[in-house]
């Protein structure tokens, strides 16, 4: 599995180790442990002084998404900044990963900046991608809970939104759940196996479903 990453303008490929996962710890409510105990090895990244969303998030903008300048350090320019540099050093060690993972904040705004310099399995909490049109070249996994804030916790309006995506499209949904992702450890290890193929131990709880969209 060859993951596409941009230099210079230009999309290259890499072949990722298979047992290395890029954690953007800003929104993220999971925890590291559980993907230790699984074998992988996880690098992992918080700024604060970066923990800030956009200038005109709240009214909507999405300028930022492709060009995040002049809005100073905030959730996108981390991309620019700290994360792509720390990807690419990486990519040249050897230890490229094979996926990465945020939750909430990061995933609207770090990781959807992201894929416009790197394209792989990637996994949101809470489901708050944002877009203006489907990113392709991404396998995504998406956690979901009933009693959550953001949109996603209506089921249908994730299937609606996500029902185009180019690629392999997962949903772990838990009907009890709200945005502290109680569900995690649970989930992580079912949207694992299934973009990575892996075979873990594993039992879905109560109010759970797993869509392939």
């Amino acid at each position: 599995m060859s993951i596409l990453y941009k230099v210079n303008d230009n999309w290259k490929t890499y072949e990722p180790n298979p047992k290395v996962i890029y954690l953007i710890s800003h929104g993220f409510n999971g925890n590291i442990e559980i993907l230790q105990n699984l074998g992988f090895t996880v690098y992992h990244i918080y700024e604060q002084v970066y923990d800030n969303y956009p200038t005109r998030w709240k009214e909507g903008d999405t300028t930022w998404i492709t060009n995040p300048s002049g809005n100073g350090k905030n959730l996108a320019s981390l991309v620019d900044m700290k994360i792509l540099p720390q990807i690419k050093h990486l990519i040249s060690i050897g230890e490229g990963p094979s996926l990465v993972l945020t939750g909430s904040r990061g995933g609207q705004v770090t990781m959807s900046r992201l894929w416009n310099f790197w394209r792989g399995p990637s996994i949101c909490l809470n489901g708050g991608c944002t877009f203006t049109t489907p990113v392709p070249n991404v396998k995504l996994g998406l956690i979901t809970g009933g009693n959550d804030f953001f949109q996603t916790k209506d089921l249908n309006y994730t299937m609606e939104k996500f029902k185009n995506w180019p690629d392999d499209c997962y949903v772990y949904h838990n009907i009890n759940d709200d945005h502290s992702v109680s569900i995690y450890n649970e989930a992580i290890t079912f949207l694992l196996g299934s973009m990575l193929n892996y075979k873990f131990d594993n039992k879905m709880s109560s109010g759970s479903i797993i869509l392939k969209l």
